[in-house]
């Protein structure tokens, strides 16, 4: 009986351990993301980031996007042509502000 005991109690503790570094290592973890603050007006400007336009409020003299960090590639569009590109390197936890054109 005491062989089983033990047995049960390594074993919730082997689960616990997996479970604790499976949070750890999770793909959509908040370390993993920056922001992008776009500094400026966005009244007929449209920003894209990586092909995808960001919903962003034209009236607000700032707009604060969270980004996977990593390399972006951003553009304003006005017009259907493109104002500015550039690319970004967004780090975790950290802001990247880019002046809107």
């Amino acid at each position: 009986m005491t062989a089983r005991i033990l047995i049960v109690a390594a074993l919730l503790l082997l689960l616990a351990a997996c479970a604790s570094n499976q949070d750890a290592s999770g793909s959509s973890s908040a370390s993993e993301y920056g922001y992008l603050n776009l500094a400026g007006s966005m009244i007929n400007r449209e920003a894209w980031v990586d092909g995808t336009q960001l919903g962003v409020d034209p009236e607000a003299d700032s707009n604060r996007v969270r980004l996977k960090a990593g390399p972006h590639k951003l553009e304003f569009r006005s017009s259907n042509r493109i104002l500015r590109a550039e690319d970004i390197l967004v780090e975790a936890g950290q802001t990247v502000e880019v002046t809107v054109p």
